[in-house]
């Protein structure tokens, strides 16, 4: 292993982590920025400027530039990043109402009244002009009978216009759409299917329980993993370019983006294998790390983060080497998810309270 200096680095000179569960502290060591936090949830914006964390019943936005605190929020689990990384639209639950706030100043630019219902998620529009919410009718204590007092009704959607930006047209975005928004996929009672939205034809259907569906960054091909198989389709034809057999269980294998392919984890084979050419990108077994049970890719496909599932050690690797550059012996919390920011600088190790943050 070389560190900066060209100087081979002993395993004792890599970063150490230091866990402070009720702070936030920011180290240099190196080119490396570490950044340790305690929150139970965590997003990055679409831009990587900012990071939204929850613990308890506070939530936070962090500039994460010199990150430091640029508005604080009670009890607030629910949010969304609007897609220019301008604004972000938070639910609270106390009131029924939604903030909309601009990020740059912190300021609060829209109180929105929701009809009464569970809200279940936010979505900004493609144009940041409106705002599409999810709500599921309350429970009814005043019903008659006790099973429609339970009873849970289909969610339904309330769109409404953002103030102070120009209003536009806007659907609730319900299916998941590719990179270039050409293709949209539905899913439906019976099947899942990608539509190709400038042809209007169908280029993929399945009558199988799809776990994942996952585009290359250029949208030239997608990953379809079902509970026995893995496929890589290259659209528009929808060819099967890769087709990667796996027992029937959950969790067998794992799809990441990148900018002109996807990569599959093989959990059955323990292989990181490019989804296009069939290449093994990484046996994770030769790392001489126990069974992995968080993998996180960054999106041009450099680094790859991962945590043992027994000793709770995170190990980072340059795939163009296949060196472990980090590795972090103390032993974790459970961790939830290892996550990559948009533009790769940030690494987020999130778990349960301790929330760590890599940057490069």
């Amino acid at each position: 292993m070389i560190d900066q200096g060209g100087q081979e680095a002993r395993a004792s000179d890599l970063p150490r982590f230091q866990y402070r569960p009720t702070n936030l502290q920011v180290e240099q060591v190196g080119s490396l920025k570490i950044v340790a936090a305690a929150c139970s949830l965590a997003r990055f914006s679409p831009d990587s400027r900012w990071l939204f964390t929850a613990a308890g019943d506070e939530a936070l936005v962090w500039d994460t530039g010199e990150f430091h605190v640029k508005k604080g929020f009670n009890k607030a689990p629910i949010y969304a990043f609007s897609q220019d990384s301008l604004h972000l639209a938070v639910y609270q639950p106390v009131d029924d109402q939604v903030q909309v706030v601009e990020l740059e100043t912190g300021q609060v630019t829209d109180r929105l009244a929701l009809p009464p219902g569970n809200v279940s998620s936010l979505h900004f529009s493609s144009t940041a002009a409106e705002l599409v919410i999810e709500l599921y009718p309350r429970y009814n204590p005043d019903a008659l009978d006790r099973y429609d007092r339970m009873r849970e009704e289909e969610a339904f959607y309330v769109t409404l216009p953002v103030v102070g930006r120009q209003a536009a047209a806007a659907q609730a975005q319900r299916e998941k759409i590719s990179p270039n928004t050409r293709y949209a996929v539905g899913n439906r009672w019976g099947g899942t299917s990608i539509h190709d939205l400038d042809s209007d034809t169908t280029v993929y259907r399945t009558t199988e329980f799809v776990r994942t569906i996952c585009f290359s960054q250029d949208s030239r091909y997608v990953l379809i993993i079902t509970g026995r198989y893995a496929q890589v389709l290259k659209l528009p034809e929808g060819t099967v370019v890769r087709h990667i057999a796996g027992p029937r269980y959950p969790n067998v294998q794992e799809g990441y983006s990148l900018p002109d392919t996807v990569w599959v984890l093989d959990r059955a084979n323990d292989l990181l294998i490019d989804g296009v050419t069939g290449k093994t990108v990484q046996g994770l077994a030769e790392l001489g790390a126990p069974k992995l049970g968080r993998i996180a890719v960054s999106p041009e496909g450099r680094y790859v983060a991962g945590m043992d599932s027994i000793q709770r050690t995170l190990r980072i690797w340059d795939s163009n080497t296949g060196q472990v550059i980090l590795q972090e012996n103390d032993r974790f919390r459970a961790s939830d998810e290892l996550k990559f920011s948009p533009n790769s600088a940030v690494l987020l190790v999130q778990g349960d309270p301790v929330v760590l943050v890599i940057a490069r």
